[in-house]
């Protein structure tokens, strides 16, 4: 029977529950004519036709039901009892909407609804795009890709379709100008919306303020801010938010705080976006006052970002003390004290001094004394931090000098990033002392701490030291890493001592520990310096084996093995071998195989090497002229040896690199 299938694909174009939910067994006449007629729409009508059709034959049915079929009857009851679940999932959404029909079945369900003697059928909830929703999203979808052209391409072809564009039309095609970068095409829409009597709304204007102010146009921003307030539209935090970042790109930033304390009267609470745009506006306009009080507020909200913190201490930073001092009096005067991190964070980044330092350039000063630190250790800690972060170590030595006289007690967080600062401002002595005195103080350390200890160890060739700090880690049972296995050779390797860094690298190895590009580094430039060529090509052939990746300390080791062995085809391989898979050779590889050739009294070849390197843009420096300086002299060419003299004698001075291989 077709009549029942029929009815079912007219109901998918959009209509309500078909008439094979009803599991009705009517006269088989009847459906084969009402099938007819709907087989009819589909061939040859229209959408339209075919939801009509739907439609009556629907209302036939009810009209069965009004004269009381008890079979029609039984099976609505039955299909008001189904719930929406069992009844299968809704309908697809179609683009295409019969009004009329819409209309006439409205009311038709009213007035089943108004009559208790007509059986009611369930309310299907019906989800219908109008033709504005669907461009409507399409609209937005250009604009989330910043494809503001085609947003523009789909309001003519809407005008070439005769549907006339309404607000949240207009207001998308605004936010894709926005997206894209467009404030001129974005003011033109505005105007033409409201010249064919299309009303702006407050999202309306919100996104025109948000596309002035993204695209450069403060004023215009503002000018429509006060517009949207004329026009009795109240604004949002959004709104407002927006009027602030565009005042903080225009000539008078100050505009900002005004727009801010309009926003406070008005009942809105600003959020992170507000207080991040405030922060900014303030360091623009280098007024720290407001940014203390501006985090003040936001620190009693609840929120904050990385981004405001920065703005503070930019805001305050190389202020004098007794600038930060007034306003926090004055703040507390108000009855709105700053908080302990924001103190702290304001004083870490103050001028605490106003002279020279009196020592030179690798001592702290002496004189710097910081007159008001936090009451916590928390607060102390930030203090250190910031003096950390702003490379100045003798800040931070002067917090834990102070918190060692007068408390706060300071605690391993305090001592790590004391000795971190030290470490990276090349105080090396200075933080292996105050790493003595953390572990005499009964101050468990951490494997960060240990580590930084051993860096400054290296740093200073010390490997007495160096066995000290590790062997103070086995006794507060830190457990090494491989980093600290990794220092540990490279600090044996620089004093020559290869079977120490074997051993290491061995028992690295034993306690199953991942080997890095460093610790190779190491061991291969301990067996260098020891002349244990075979050990070294061992440890190469074995990290190429293990797929670590040789840099360019690595073969600069190779090659130096090579040059004190005299082993210059050896090194001529490992220097191609370089140039194929390794990083470009530099100057230190170029002169390390020029002196194998030298010491191995082929000056020839050396010549041909100082020819090929500044061929590829690689500079000699004043070693490798003395190097050819020294093997023309040896065969006895005074000429060539006086002429290399001369250009050592005018490179640039070397500062030899004590940095980690």
């Amino acid at each position: 029977m077709e009549g029942p299938t029929i009815a079912h694909k007219a109901a998918s174009q959009g209509c309500i529950a078909t008439m094979t939910l009803f599991g009705m067994d009517l006269d088989k006449r009847f459906c084969v004519a009402v099938a007819a007629a709907m087989a009819l729409a589909i061939c040859g009508g229209s959408n339209i036709e075919l939801l009509v059709a739907a439609l009556a034959f629907i209302r036939v049915a009810w009209d069965f039901s009004r004269q009381g079929d008890p079979a029609l009857s039984a099976a609505l009851g039955k299909c008001a009892e189904v719930s929406p679940r069992q009844r299968g999932q809704p309908p697809p959404r179609r683009r295409v909407a019969a009004k009329a029909a819409a209309e006439e079945s409205n009311v038709d369900i009213a007035t089943r609804q108004d009559n208790p003697k007509l059986p009611q059928l369930p309310r299907v909830r019906m989800q219908r795009y109008t033709n504005n929703d669907m461009y409507v999203q399409r609209i937005m979808d250009h604009a989330r890709k910043k494809q503001w052209r085609e947003a523009l391409g789909l309001l003519r072809e809407m005008r070439q379709l005769s549907i006339p564009p309404n607000v949240a039309c207009y207001t998308a095609l605004i936010c894709a100008c926005d997206k894209g970068q467009q404030p001129e095409k974005a003011l033109e829409l505005f105007d033409t919306m409201q010249s064919e009597g299309v009303q702006p709304n407050a999202v309306t204007y919100n996104t025109l303020i948000s596309a002035c102010g993204n695209g450069q146009m403060p004023e215009k921003a503002l000018e429509k801010f006060v517009e949207m307030e004329e026009r009795g539209l109240i604004p949002t935090v959004v709104t407002y938010t927006t009027v602030i970042r565009a005042c903080g790109q225009s000539c008078h930033p100050q505009r900002a705080w005004q727009v801010y304390d309009t926003m406070k009267q008005a009942g809105e609470k600003p959020n992170d976006v507000t207080f991040t745009s405030l922060m900014r506006v303030a360091d623009i306009c280098k007024d720290p006052e407001k940014a203390l009080c501006i985090f003040t507020e936001m620190e009693e909200a609840g929120t904050g970002s990385l981004v405001t913190h920065q703005c503070l201490t930019s805001c305050w930073r190389f202020m004098p003390v007794s600038r930060a001092l007034e306003a926090i009096h004055s703040m507390e005067t108000e009855g709105k004290p700053p908080s302990k991190f924001a103190v702290s964070t304001v004083m870490s980044v103050c001028d605490h001094g106003g002279s020279a330092p009196k020592g030179g350039a690798d001592e702290p000063e002496e004189d710097v004394v910081p007159s008001v630190v936090p009451s916590t250790t928390e607060g102390c800690n930030a203090w250190i931090s910031a003096c950390y972060r702003g490379k100045t170590p003798e800040g931070a030595l002067n917090v834990l000098a102070q918190m060692k006289q007068r408390g706060p007690k300071p605690d391993i967080v305090s001592y790590t990033t004391v000795i971190r600062a030290c470490e990276k401002s090349k105080w090396h002595q200075q933080a292996l002392e105050l790493f003595e005195e953390m572990l005499d103080e009964g101050i468990s350390p951490e494997i960060i701490v240990c580590n930084c200890a051993l860096r400054c160890c290296e740093q200073l060739r010390d490997v007495e030291k160096a066995k000290r700090v590790f062997d103070r880690m086995k006794e507060q049972q830190v457990i090494p890493d491989s980093n600290t296995y990794g220092t540990l050779i490279s600090v044996c390797g620089k004093n020559k001592w290869s079977n120490m860094a074997m051993g290491l690298f061995r028992e690295m190895k034993d306690k199953g520990l991942p080997l890095n590009t460093y610790a190779y580094n190491g061991a291969i430039n301990a067996c260098g310096y020891a002349k244990r060529i075979g050990l070294v090509l061992d440890l190469f052939r074995e990290m190429k084996e293990a797929k670590i990746v040789p840099d360019a300390f690595t073969y600069n080791a190779l090659l130096s093995a090579c040059e004190k062995r005299l082993w210059p085809l050896r090194a001529t391989e490992i220097f191609r071998e370089m140039e194929a898979d390794g990083p470009g050779p530099d100057v230190i590889a170029y002169t390390a195989l020029i002196s194998c050739w030298a010491k191995c009294k082929k000056p020839e070849k050396a010549m041909e090497l100082l020819e090929e390197m500044q061929l590829k843009g690689v500079t000699p420096n004043a070693i490798t002229y003395s190097t050819l300086a020294w093997a023309f002299e040896k065969v006895g060419d005074e000429a060539k040896g006086r002429e290399f003299k001369k250009r050592e004698a005018e490179c640039v001075p070397i500062q030899l690199r004590k940095g980690r291989p």
